[in-house]
């Protein structure tokens, strides 16, 4: 006889889709798919032991249910007590006292504008990760020189990450030097680049070299099982908020200040009007709580407390609930479409007038 519970450990999170569920483990940083029904009995039947639990769904379903809290043990997802109230949920809300937590900036070159004015703007803000895009070939030296002056500037930031085109500047030991000096670059991806690489420097910092042609902020809005994130910070922050653009400023590389580079709707340039000032504008902040359950098809999903939300790329334009064009998964099947051969390809050129089918 088995008058023991079943209680999830704190750190893991129930999600419910409409095939099937998911457990997260935030503290392991995994997820694990899981029948509806285990979903519903975790939820429904709290109050019951393990062996009230099969006397109520029947000894038939004994083989099936002993399975589910094998498994959820095995998992080291959960734990048997005789005493469950002693265990209670964490806190589950979200906030932070910074006023803008990230920022995509991108540029063409450092004359693009006035980029040391928006880096300071953004520290000032809280800001503590940037991701710096650029699009045209960037020297070796005017890099170290700028991340010289973000060292010296910044007070709040504290990680950096590089995307740079490929040039013959940045070989190897150049790239590990660079990371060596300064601290704060947490990755640099060398786009453009005649080969693939993926390698660390001494500090473990990676630095990879990839083949594919980024030349603007359309290559974005992927949605993919590799960029899920199941931190605990995420996991709250994604209840009520959006999962990409809460609590963001986008730096377009015109100097236009936006939700997303990738956006079409701006509030003002750098060097004409302040960060500040536009992150309080009620158009420009209303999409930090556009959550996961408001959008059209992702409320049904299993995955859309790990994953991120695009509000650039959708697959109805006009509708700001629409599920994110670059999302290849369809919640009511289980099944993920390989993007690479998505004829949605097709369908962002179209909405969006490119000319080059080159999209991440």
């Amino acid at each position: 006889m088995n008058k023991s519970f079943i209680k999830l450990f704190a750190t893991c999170r129930l999600v419910k889709g409409v095939v099937r569920s998911m457990i997260i483990d935030s503290q392991r940083r995994e997820f694990h798919l899981i029948p509806n029904d285990l979903y519903s009995i975790l939820t429904t039947e709290t109050l019951l032991t393990e062996d009230e639990i099969i006397e109520k769904y029947g000894d038939d379903n004994r083989e099936t249910l002993e399975s589910y809290f094998d498994f959820l043990i095995e998992k080291q997802l959960g734990f048997r007590t005789c005493n469950p109230e002693l265990f209670p949920e964490i806190d589950m809300n979200w906030d932070t006292p910074r006023s803008i937590t990230n920022a995509i900036v991108d540029i063409d070159s450092m004359d693009s504008y006035d980029i040391k004015s928006a880096i300071c703007q953004l520290d000032d803000l809280g800001c503590e990760a940037i991701q710096l895009r650029c699009y045209d070939i960037l020297g070796y030296e005017q890099l170290s020189e700028f991340l010289e002056y973000v060292v010296d500037h910044t007070l709040q930031l504290r990680s950096l990450e590089l995307l740079v085109k490929y040039s013959e500047e940045f070989d190897e030991k150049s790239c590990e030097l660079l990371l060596e000096k300064n601290l704060l670059v947490s990755l640099l991806v060398l786009h453009s680049s005649p080969f693939t690489r993926r390698c660390k420097s001494a500090t473990q910092v990676q630095f990879v070299y990839v083949k594919q042609i980024i030349d603007s902020a359309l290559h974005c809005g992927q949605i993919f099982p590799d960029q899920f994130s199941m931190s605990i910070n995420h996991l709250t922050e994604s209840i009520l908020h959006n999962s990409c653009l809460n609590r963001k400023v986008g730096i377009d590389r015109f100097g236009e200040i936006k939700n997303c580079p990738s956006m079409t709707n701006g509030y003002g340039r750098i060097g004409e009007i302040k960060i500040a000032d536009v992150i309080n504008e009620k158009k420009f902040n209303s999409i930090w709580n556009v959550s996961k359950v408001q959008v059209s098809i992702c409320k049904d999903c299993e995955f859309r407390m790990v994953c991120t939300d695009c509000r650039a790329f959708v697959e109805v334009p006009s509708d700001p609930l629409s599920k994110p064009l670059k999302c290849g998964y369809d919640p009511y099947t289980g099944n993920w479409e390989n993007w690479s051969h998505s004829p949605w390809k097709m369908a962002i050129m179209e909405k969006y007038g490119i000319k080059s089918a080159n999209i991440i």
